[in-house]
């Protein structure tokens, strides 16, 4: 969706935008009108004028699941145009959150503004899981991604999962897990698929994190990992 030029005419078109969003809203989801309102009016200033916005508009939605709350969250954005601009994501023990895809994605549309979209988030995790510059974020609204500093916290914090590992009682042999694979996985993978003691076990490091490890300090590695 493409704004006019001029200060004035981008405004006008913006508010005639958002009141015409309230109005198909409340057509499409019936009941929820109070809701409707808080949702666009506590959007209006972040969306008329983002560019005096020194903190992040900070919107949260109660209500039991499957009462439409998601629904209307994607219809809110698809009738503001911020289709290409809205993340989307559904918080678990296992939601990894990439700003650096964000901020490429935000970059090319030209502005800093985007809606991120963060569901279920009472189930946001509340141990070394939870997704790197969560909070930071939610605090100052701008996207900070230093991807060296981000590879660092990522090395490090899979170094204390590995440790983890091994004082619960797995056994490593020339790199590879020989005892423990379950307890192993449950640690350190993203993903648990349970698997059986009897199968082959794996690499110690993830082999992700090899390469991780030669895009930090490539002078200190003869060949790739592959």
């Amino acid at each position: 969706m493409h704004f006019p030029n001029s200060d004035s005419s981008e405004l006008l078109f913006k508010r005639k935008l958002l009141e015409k969003a309230r109005r198909q809203l409340k057509k499409e989801f019936i009941g929820i009108n109070e809701a409707i309102d808080q949702v666009v009016d506590l959007s209006s200033s972040w969306f008329l004028f983002p560019n005096i916005q020194d903190r992040p508009v900070i919107i949260t939605l109660f209500g039991l699941t499957g009462t439409g709350k998601t629904s209307l969250v994607k219809r809110f954005v698809d009738l503001i145009g911020y289709q290409q601009k809205h993340f989307h994501y559904e918080m678990n023990s296992t939601t990894r959150i990439s700003f650096e895809d964000i901020e490429e994605i935000v970059s090319q549309e030209g502005d800093s503004s985007f809606i991120l979209d963060l569901d279920e988030f009472q189930h946001l995790p509340k141990n070394r899981n939870q997704p790197d510059g969560i909070w930071e974020l939610l605090d100052s609204g701008r996207l900070k991604c230093n991807t060296y500093s981000m590879s660092l916290l990522r090395l490090f914090r899979q170094t204390m999962k590995l440790q983890d590992a091994l004082l619960s009682g797995v056994r490593v042999c020339r790199g590879v897990c020989v005892e423990g694979n379950i307890i192993y996985a449950k640690i350190v993978h993203d993903e648990y698929d349970e698997i059986d003691e009897s199968e082959e076990g794996y690499y110690f490091l993830p082999p992700a994190d090899y390469q991780l490890l030669i895009d930090i300090c490539p002078e200190q590695f003869k060949y790739d990992f592959r």
